[in-house]
């Protein structure tokens, strides 16, 4: 079951406080990891899910100091532009 957001800190508030503090963005990692790599898993396989999946959280770490802050009251965030393969150049 997932927790409501007014339960637990936000994905933006966990993102700016990891530009501070990197450790903090590893409560998304756990946060999302798990879902993220049943979804690649059962498209591409267990072997790469693993491989796909790290490569999102580095790719979104890497690049969290891009994180549009206010997309925090428009219920958007990088999600929809972190994965590595999406094909997008942002």
């Amino acid at each position: 079951m997932t927790v409501p957001p007014t339960a637990r800190e936000s994905d933006a508030a966990l993102i700016e406080s990891s530009l501070a503090d990197p450790e903090a963005f590893a409560a998304l990692f756990d946060r999302y990891s798990a879902m993220l790599y049943r979804y690649v898993s059962r498209r591409l396989g267990p072997e790469a899910a693993e491989d796909v999946a790290g490569e999102t959280f580095l790719a979104a770490f890497s690049k969290r100091h891009r994180y549009d802050l206010e997309q925090r009251t428009r219920g958007r965030g990088c999600s929809a532009r972190s994965s590595p393969r999406s094909g997008r150049d942002e």
